[in-house]
């Protein structure tokens, strides 16, 4: 399997730059999978996140 995932790069390294950029974005893509428990778990977070700082608990700093 090293084998064959090491040609694979070989292979993918030698296209064209705006085709390794679409291999490695549908390569990535591949990768997410949705997942609701996650979804609502960064819906939580945000939520802890934002309610101190619109009640004005939380100092902020521009991001300049």
């Amino acid at each position: 399997m090293a084998g064959t995932n090491e040609q694979l790069l070989r292979d993918a390294v030698r296209l064209p730059a705006a085709e390794r950029a679409v291999f490695a974005d549908e390569l990535l893509s591949s990768l997410e999978r949705p997942s609701g428990a996650n979804d609502a778990l960064w819906v939580r977070e945000a939520n802890d996140r934002i309610a101190p700082y619109e009640a004005g608990e939380l100092d902020a700093l521009p991001a300049e």
